[in-house]
């Protein structure tokens, strides 16, 4: 069984935001370092004490796939993707 984890409480996927940066959070193994991509940004993030982390993204306009990996000490990778869109569109 893997010993990493990773939860994320935003963004929920599909999301559509009317702003070109968001922000990113949700909890790991504290002993972690996250990785967050979209197209056209990148930062790497270390959790506090007690797992959690949170970041802001830049994306592009259209759909952006979000990906947050998870990398343990010892090579362990957790990954998730997320889609988020931007539009400034009233739906």
């Amino acid at each position: 069984k893997p010993s990493i984890f990773l939860t994320i409480k935003e963004p929920s996927d599909e999301t559509v935001i009317n702003k070109k940066v968001f922000t990113v959070s949700g909890t790991t193994s504290r002993d972690a370092t996250i990785i967050v991509l979209s197209p056209i940004d990148e930062d790497v993030v270390k959790p506090a004490g007690t797992g959690d982390f949170s970041t802001t993204i830049n994306i592009d306009d259209g759909q952006n796939n979000i990906e947050i990996t998870a990398i343990s000490p010892n090579g362990e990778e957790k990954k998730i993707t997320k889609t988020v869109t931007f539009s400034t569109e009233e739906f």
